[in-house]
């Protein structure tokens, strides 16, 4: 039997995070507060029976690099408050792509939220309005996928990262 809860909360725990935690496929809640554990986190939960709204509280992992959210039952709308939190800022690759029940529009200021973000890829969702003006503050962006998002308005690219993410664009079967 494998778990799906996990609290190692307060036990003093120190040291870098295994990556072998990402083979716990059945867990639903991990919690690791009030430890002294660093390290960069890869947390992938795609293909997977997750459901509802994307919590908040994966997003106060403070060493989160890469979150990968495809192939779910998730449902909007995209968090907007959760990405000014200290994580938001060490994020580097950013997956939310094919969640068939994902019905949002990108939130205005994503591009603020993600210094660091190299890849971002958000096709295949329900995304409506435009891509937000604020993305052209992804300066490390090099990846941009939102192709399959028939009511987002993809015209309103800013051109400097039009440039930038020339190679790595994907946007057909989106409004231009």
């Amino acid at each position: 039997m494998e778990s799906t809860k996990i609290n190692w909360s307060c036990q003093n725990l120190s040291g870098c995070l295994s990556p072998t935690l990402s083979r716990f496929t059945s867990l639903v809640s991990l919690d690791l507060t009030e430890n002294d554990l660093y390290g960069s986190i890869t947390l992938r939960l795609s293909n997977t029976a997750i459901s509802g709204v994307i919590p908040e509280s994966l997003f106060t992992l403070p060493h989160l690099q890469t979150l990968s959210l495809c192939l779910t039952n998730i449902t909007g709308p995209l968090p907007s408050s959760c990405f000014h939190s200290p994580s938001s800022s060490q994020l580097e690759y950013l997956y939310i792509c094919s969640n068939r029940f994902l019905v949002s529009e990108i939130p205005h200021d994503w591009g603020n939220a993600f210094p660091k973000l190299k890849e971002l890829y958000l096709s295949g969702n329900r995304l409506t309005g435009v891509l937000p003006q604020s993305f052209d503050e992804l300066s490390n962006l090099s990846v941009l996928k939102v192709a399959k998002n028939w009511k987002l308005d993809v015209s309103t690219l800013p051109e400097i990262l039009r440039v930038r993410v020339a190679a790595g664009l994907l946007s057909y079967d989106c409004r231009v």
